[in-house]
C-alpha cells in the first residue's frame, strides 16, 4: 500500500522585488514573476463589515468625510442578496461608548441604500469613550459568522474595516483577542489618529500584514481598496506573497503550493502522476517562487533534500512548464541549474536538490519514474480563489461548496492528510 502525505504550509514571504500584470489573464506564461490577483471589484465577493468610531475624538466633520469617501470607494463594487455570486454584501456598525448596528448584511442588497447609509453617518457631540468597540467588533465576528475556529457560514470572504480615532476606556486585551479569532487573516485597521502613540501601536499589531492603513497616507481609501481586493485572493495552501519594497508592504499573488510526500510508489507511476487532481507539478519560473517553495515551505524542516519541478521535456524534445491548465509552456529565462547540468543533459524530467541544509535547491536532469530516482516529494501548483476565480478553481485545496475556509496566512500552519491507493 502506498501512501500520499501532503504538507500544507501557509507562511509569507520575505522575497523582495515585485512585478504586477494584467490580472485579467491568470497564465503562469504570461506572468512568470507571479500570477498577479485580479482586481476586478465588480466581481468581488466579500462581506464587509466597517466598524466606525463616532466619539467626539473622531468628531463630526471626520465622520462625515469618511462616509462621503467610502462610499465613493464602494461604487466600484457589486452588491446583491446572499446567494449571489461574485457580489460583495456591506454591514455598518459605528460605536463610541456604546456599540450602535446601522445595518446588517441582510439590510441592504444595492449600492445606492449602502451609499445612502454611509453619507447619513453622524459622529456623538458628547461622547469621547470608545468602550463600545469591543462590542462593535463582537458584533461585526458574528455578521461574517466566525467561529473559534475561524470558520464562516458565507461562501463571501469575510474582512473588517476598523476606522479608529481613539482607545479611550477600551479594553485592548479583549481587542487582541478578536483579532484573533480573525486569525489576523483580514483586518483592515484605519487610523484616524495617528498622533496618538498606543492607537497606532494596537492598531498596527492586530491588523493583517500590511492591512494598516493611517489617515496620513494619501492614498488611504486606495490603500483600503487594495486590501479588500487581497483579502479576496486567496490559498487554502501556501500563497506566493512577494515583499513590495516601493509600497513598503506584502503583495499576495493568485499562486498556491503543496509539498506532495509519498512513502512509496509504484514503478509505472511517474513525476507528473504526483499531484492531486486540479493540481500541476510546480512552475519555478522566477526567483521569487524559488525562493517561496523552497523556504516558505519549509523544505528542509522535513528532511527534503530534493523534489521533482514540473520541468519536463515534451514530445519533441522541448524543455516545458504546466500551466494551471494543463496546457505546457516553454522553460523561458530562469533557469538554476546544477554544475554539471544544463538543458542538454540526459534525462526527461528535472529534480531540485539540496547538498546540505541551507542550502539553495538546485535543478538536475533526472528520469521521470521516481521509483527510480527515489525522490518521492513534489511540489504541487493550483490557482488561487480571487474576484474572477471561484467556481472554476479549488483555491489550492478542495472547497465545500466553497465553504470551506482559508488557513491561517500569517502564522505557519501545518496540515497532514494521507490517502491510501
Amino acid at each position: 500500500m502506498m501512501k500520499l502525505i501532503g504538507v500544507i504550509f501557509v507562511m509569507l514571504s520575505l522575497v523582495t522585488g515585485i512585478q504586477l500584470d494584467d490580472p485579467d489573464d491568470p497564465s503562469i506564461r504570461t506572468h512568470p514573476f507571479g500570477t498577479p490577483c485580479s482586481t476586478d471589484t465588480k466581481k468581488a465577493w466579500l462581506d464587509i463589515a466597517i466598524v466606525l468610531d463616532v466619539s467626539t475624538t473622531m468628531g463630526a466633520a471626520n465622520v462625515k468625510q469618511i462616509g462621503l469617501s467610502l462610499a465613493s470607494e464602494l461604487s466600484n463594487y457589486a452588491f446583491g442578496t446572499y446567494d449571489q455570486l461574485f457580489t460583495s454584501r456591506v454591514g455598518i456598525i459605528t460605536y463610541a461608548s456604546q456599540a450602535n448596528v446601522i445595518g446588517d448584511f441582510y439590510q441592504w442588497n444595492n449600492f445606492t441604500e449602502i451609499s445612502s447609509a454611509l453619507v447619513s453617518l453622524k459622529a456623538s457631540t458628547n461622547d469621547s469613550s470608545a468602550k463600545g468597540l469591543t462590542n462593535a467588533m463582537k458584533q461585526a465576528l458574528k455578521w461574517i459568522g466566525l467561529d473559534e475556529d475561524g470558520d464562516s457560514s458565507s461562501f463571501r470572504e469575510p474582512i473588517v474595516i476598523l476606522i479608529a480615532a481613539s482607545l479611550k476606556d477600551v479594553n485592548v486585551q479583549v481587542l487582541q483577542n478578536q483579532s484573533q479569532n480573525l486569525n489576523v487573516r483580514n483586518l483592515i485597521t484605519v487610523n484616524w489618529n495617528p498622533s496618538d502613540a498606543n492607537l497606532t501601536k494596537v492598531l498596527n499589531e492586530i491588523a493583517a500584514p500590511s492591512f494598516n492603513v493611517s489617515k496620513s497616507d494619501k492614498t488611504v481609501y486606495a490603500d483600503i481598496s487594495w486590501a479588500l481586493m487581497q483579502a479576496n485572493c486567496f490559498c487554502i495552501t501556501a500563497q506566493l506573497s512577494v515583499y513590495d519594497k516601493a509600497k513598503k508592504r506584502i503583495q499576495k499573488y493568485a499562486d498556491c503550493y503543496l509539498l506532495n510526500q509519498w512513502d512509496g510508489i509504484e514503478p509505472t507511476r511517474t513525476a507528473m502522476e504526483m499531484c492531486d487532481e486540479g493540481y500541476w507539478n510546480v512552475a519555478v519560473t522566477s526567483n521569487a517562487k524559488q525562493i517561496f517553495v523552497e523556504k516558505d515551505d519549509f523544505l528542509g524542516d522535513f528532511g527534503v533534500d530534493s523534489y521533482y519541478t514540473g520541468l519536463h521535456r515534451d514530445e519533441n524534445g522541448t524543455w516545458v512548464w504546466f500551466d494551471y491548465d494543463g496546457s505546457t509552456f516553454p522553460l523561458g529565462n530562469f533557469t538554476d541549474w546544477d554544475q554539471g547540468f544544463n538543458a542538454s543533459s540526459a534525462g526527461n524530467c528535472t529534480i531540485a536538490h539540496a547538498y546540505a541544509e541551507n542550502t539553495p535547491y538546485l535543478w538536475q536532469t533526472s528520469s521521470c519514474y521516481p521509483a527510480r530516482t527515489d525522490v518521492m516529494n513534489t511540489v504541487c501548483q493550483s490557482r488561487a480563489c480571487d474576484a474572477t476565480h471561484m467556481i472554476t478553481t479549488n483555491c489550492g485545496g478542495a472547497l465545500e461548496k466553497w465553504k470551506t475556509r482559508k488557513e491561517n496566512n500569517v502564522k505557519q500552519q501545518k496540515i497532514v492528510h494521507k490517502i491510501s491507493e
